[in-house]
């Protein structure tokens, strides 16, 4: 059976959610099998906070410069439709399917 890389992924979770379940309810009964202490707890939770903010800090559209702020002004100003943009053609060829751009396709 072959696995693509989403069904990979699923795999890979309940794996791991299995080994964390299984180590909790050991670790209830005084044998886990991941022996952790105080301080590698205290590292998991630095990491994952670090990680984190690493993530939520580039995930954003860090507008910068002066012209990065002005383009993103003006693309939510089109995205209200406050502005129209008549700019070259990029599709020449024309097609026979019609395509309804207007809000809520009506």
């Amino acid at each position: 059976m072959k696995l693509n890389n989403e069904q990979k992924l699923a795999l890979a979770r309940l794996i791991v959610l299995l080994i964390t379940l299984v180590n909790s309810v050991l670790a209830h009964y005084g044998k886990p099998i991941i022996k952790t202490d105080e301080a590698f707890v205290y590292q998991v939770i630095s990491d994952a906070i670090l990680i984190g903010s690493i993530a939520w800090a580039y995930w954003k559209n860090n507008n910068i410069t002066k012209n990065a702020a002005k383009a993103q002004e003006f693309k939510k100003q089109l995205d209200k439709g406050e502005v129209e943009f008549e700019g070259p053609e990029v599709v020449t060829e024309k097609s026979e399917v019609e395509v309804d751009n207007t809000k809520g396709g009506q």
